[in-house]
């Protein structure tokens, strides 16, 4: 795990602890939190394993299927921050489309974990070249849940 990965962690680890010690912070301001933190990592370590399949750094197989790994790992936790309870949350990004299109939001989420699911697979085979498509999947698929269910400030 390089430090960069390792950083973020801890920050959202320190987010996690910092608002459990305020019990005056909301539930629901620290679902957003913990949301925007996990999105946050989400997209470094998605911009790590992205650059090694278009070439702009060396491909290392290993560290590929490490954070292909990871990319599964907070698909799942993401998928999870999003309860009925934060529909309103102060802070949020997110459109009430989330909560008025509510199948078309779990959709979305299925094909996001079925695509980071789909990238680690593709990840054992140990070549940029077998892993990029799958790479590309899970970035439209960001993307177009993006445009649909968050509002950009």
């Amino acid at each position: 795990m390089n430090k960069h990965t390792v950083a973020w962690l801890i920050g959202i680890a320190g987010c996690c602890l910092f608002s459990a010690a305020r019990p005056e912070q909301s539930t629901v301001a620290r679902i957003v939190k913990f949301r925007q933190a996990t999105m946050t990592v989400q997209a470094e370590t998605f911009a790590s394993l992205t650059a090694m399949v278009t070439g702009k750094v060396p491909y290392d197989a290993k560290r590929a299927q490490l954070l292909a790994d990871r990319t599964v790992l907070l698909a799942q936790i993401t998928s999870e921050t999003f309860p009925e309870s934060s529909r309103n949350a102060p802070g949020s990004n997110t459109l009430p489309e989330v909560w008025s299109d509510r199948q078309g939001f779990a959709r979305m989420m299925t094909e996001y974990l079925e695509n980071t699911a789909a990238v680690a697979s593709a990840s054992r085979s140990g070549t940029a070249d077998s892993l990029r498509p799958a790479v590309v999947a899970v970035g439209k698929v960001c993307r177009s849940c993006h445009q649909g269910y968050e509002s950009l400030p």
